[in-house]
């Protein structure tokens, strides 16, 4: 008999977003733990690439049939004698908030800035947010300090136990081999991200309006609901800009780009920014809280209230390989000293000895 300890995994989905990314690649270095995977619907944008013991979904319709899934989840909980429950992102800790057993470990991880997402403008995601917590509160891990501090701050709840893991990537999936920037040849940019409001792709589009005429373009790789929006403007402007749509391994075409753009009006911690300092790209970031403890002086940034530093900085840059080679550089020296497999998983384990202890 197996004397493995039992986590059940809760998400919503999988499709492809920094958390589940996250959460496919945990499963795969987590052997010593029996793994049991729980989703709300069926989506698997994986495949194959998801691993663990035995999988579950709850074909969950509709967030209004919420109710029906807490008997469900908590019966998976019982029939696996679960030691620990994890869940990721809201609607999966608020199910896993009602359905744990108090004498089950419960550990919730924050993936975003919630003060900054649309989701929580509606009073009553942050009221059932607020009142689970109370009820339930369990272990939080927040994927930054900021993302932590933002959670307690706006929701105003009590602090009760907590910590910071960041994200990490397997750099063995990207080789960086890209010929070094000729200025000659022009400034190829990549930036990577959902087409949705919070990547904020407009204010890029909007930038490279004022670039026209100089050898600079812009490649985007996503997909989300507002796709057809931005083709338009492109279509419209003639901005050097390109929707590329969404690839499986984005390490196959970073290569051919010279620069790393984010203008995200917030983000967690930025599994693409991790993936462009593997590939040692020289990033040019919105200047936010966590971009700023997550990069520190390995990136540029610019200010999302003035379009003309964005274009500023790409000016310099284009002009400047010395300092392009910098940050590429100082970025890909972060990552190797920070967001590591290892340094992941062994916090990881230690966060769950602590809670298993009690």
């Amino acid at each position: 008999m197996s004397n493995k300890k039992t986590i059940v995994h809760i998400i919503h989905n999988f499709g492809r977003g920094g958390a589940e990314t996250l959460l496919v690649t945990v499963l795969k270095n987590l052997r010593d733990y029996n793994n049991i995977v729980v989703t709300l619907d069926s989506l698997n944008e994986f495949g194959d690439e998801l691993e663990c013991d035995q999988y579950y979904s709850l074909n969950l319709k509709s967030h209004y049939l919420f109710w029906t899934a807490i008997p469900k989840l908590r019966k998976v909980i019982r029939k696996h004698r679960a030691d620990i429950v994890h869940s990721h992102l809201y609607f999966s800790t608020l199910l896993a908030r009602m359905a744990t057993p108090k004498d089950v470990a419960l550990v919730s991880t924050i993936h975003a800035s919630v003060s900054e997402s649309i989701e929580y403008r509606k009073s009553v995601i942050k009221m059932a947010d607020q009142w689970t917590y109370n009820r339930r509160p369990g272990v939080l891990i927040g994927v930054s300090k900021n993302t932590l501090d933002d959670y307690f701050s706006y929701l105003k709840l009590k602090r009760r136990e907590h910590y910071v893991l960041y994200n990490f990537i397997d750099t063995s999936l990207f080789n960086a081999c890209a010929t070094p920037y000729r200025p000659e040849k022009g400034l190829k940019m990549i930036a990577v991200g959902s087409l949705k409001i919070q990547k904020n792709h407009q204010f890029l589009l909007q930038a490279m309006t004022r670039l026209k005429g100089t050898p600079v373009s812009l490649d985007i790789y996503g997909s989300g609901s507002l796709e057809d929006q931005l083709a338009n403007f492109i279509t419209e402007t003639k901005v050097a800009v390109r929707l590329m749509g969404q690839v499986k391994n984005i390490a196959d075409v970073m290569n051919g780009y010279d620069v790393f753009v984010l203008s995200s009006l917030y983000e967690g911690f930025s599994l693409a920014v991790l993936e462009a300092m593997a590939m040692s790209k020289p990033m040019l970031l919105s200047d936010t809280t966590t971009f700023r403890e997550q990069c520190a002086d390995s990136a540029m940034y610019f200010s999302l209230d003035d379009g003309e530093d964005f274009v500023n900085k790409v000016k310099q840059l284009k002009d400047d390989p010395r300092t392009l080679e910098r940050i590429a550089r100082l970025g890909k020296e972060r990552l190797l000293h920070n967001f590591m497999p290892d340094h992941h998983m062994a916090g990881l384990r230690k966060i769950y000895s602590t809670v298993l202890e009690k």
